[in-house]
């Protein structure tokens, strides 16, 4: 290890002296001594080099552990016994503190789980490093030393813009009277039927109020139309 680090600063340091690495605007060549003499004797090196792999499979199953963890993590598995499944989780969300447990039988768990699996040939990679979320300044100030633009960002298309560019009848339209339909409110699918019924009366007579509706007229409840 020593040997390795040693050879690879002094290769760094030859290139830095015939200008094929340049050093930052604001770094000059007393910091990169400093910060030199810092990586080789303060900072501990962690340098694992093996033989080369038969074929690229094993790479992949190997990468693929450290670009996408798994649905849940297996420290939140408290335990399998009697045929069911606990494990914790967060009461009010990531930034929450205060933990909470669950108990589900095997099969819910394993269908709650195989929900996570993503579909063949899609992607779905978490971003890292400088194109982490929270990095764009630095990854803007990066590509602008290289004399590169930022990043575009990409624009999305909703829902209703996707099926007017696949010719499909729009589908905000009443199959009825081809009137446009109102989206009034989204109403959680996993709530009581009945709760669902008296609420969405409830909202329709206060808007009958604000709202002169023709017959015909129709609302989007939960993807259907009522």
């Amino acid at each position: 290890m020593i040997k390795f680090r040693g050879k690879l600063l002094d290769r760094l340091d030859r290139a830095i002296e015939k200008e094929k690495i340049i050093l930052p605007a604001d770094m000059n060549h007393r910091q990169w001594t400093n910060l030199k003499n810092k990586l080789g004797r303060k900072v501990t090196w962690n340098v694992n080099i093996r033989e080369r792999y038969p074929h690229g499979k094993g790479v992949l199953i190997y990468l693929a552990r450290y670009l996408r963890g798994g649905p849940i993590a297996n420290h939140r598995i408290v335990s399998c016994e009697n045929d069911e499944v606990t494990f914790s989780y967060r009461v009010n969300g990531k930034k929450s503190k205060k933990k909470d447990f669950i108990n589900l039988p095997i099969g819910d768990f394993i269908k709650r789980y195989l929900l996570h699996v993503q579909a063949p040939n899609s992607k779905n990679v978490r971003s890292y490093g400088l194109y982490a979320p929270d990095k764009k300044k630095d990854l803007e100030k990066c590509r602008s030393i290289f004399g590169q633009l930022p990043v575009a960002e990409e624009e999305f298309l909703t829902w209703q813009q996707f099926c007017e560019e696949q010719g499909e009848e729009h589908p905000e339209l009443c199959p009825v009277c081809e009137k446009k339909l109102v989206h009034l409110d989204s109403i959680p699918a996993e709530r009581d039927p009945l709760q669902v019924k008296v609420a969405l009366e409830k909202k329709w007579r206060r808007l009958q109020l604000k709202f002169p509706f023709s017959v015909g007229d129709g609302v989007i409840y939960d993807g259907a139309f009522i």
